[in-house]
């Protein structure tokens, strides 16, 4: 999960600065990748474990995002965009009347259409290790 700074989309592709990307962002890429090479499970699998690993992370953690700010760091990692007003406000909602736990919502754009439609578009490239 990421913020409009960040490096890495949830699809493993390159975001705005990518140039500071470092070891960590290497690490990431390189493990999307070699899933990227596998089958859309395997990436699905990896988008999964990434993403849930750095929600639960000390770093994202401390950034002390509320609802509002942790959805639109999922539109920014999963769609590469901002949300539309309609659907922010649905899953802004979600978690403050607590509907959803913020790992439902996670895993809710993980499996969106959009998101998977991203999915297949990097597998049609075939592997680029």
């Amino acid at each position: 999960l990421r913020d409009r700074s960040a490096h890495c989309g949830a699809d493993g592709s390159r975001t705005d600065d990518a140039s500071q990307t470092g070891a960590s962002g290497i690490y990431w890429i390189g493990r999307f990748r070699t899933a990227q090479c596998q089958s859309t499970a395997a990436v699905n699998a990896e988008v999964e474990s990434i993403s849930r690993q750095f929600a639960a992370s000390t770093e994202y953690f401390n950034r002390n995002r509320d609802n509002r700010n942790y959805v639109a760091d999922l539109y920014y990692a999963f769609l590469r965009r901002g949300g539309e007003l309609t659907g922010f406000s649905f899953w802004v909602s979600q978690l403050n009347t607590g509907v959803q736990t913020r790992d439902q919502v996670r895993r809710s754009f993980l499996q969106s259409p959009e998101f998977q439609g991203r999915v297949q578009q990097i597998i049609n490239q075939g592997c680029l290790n």
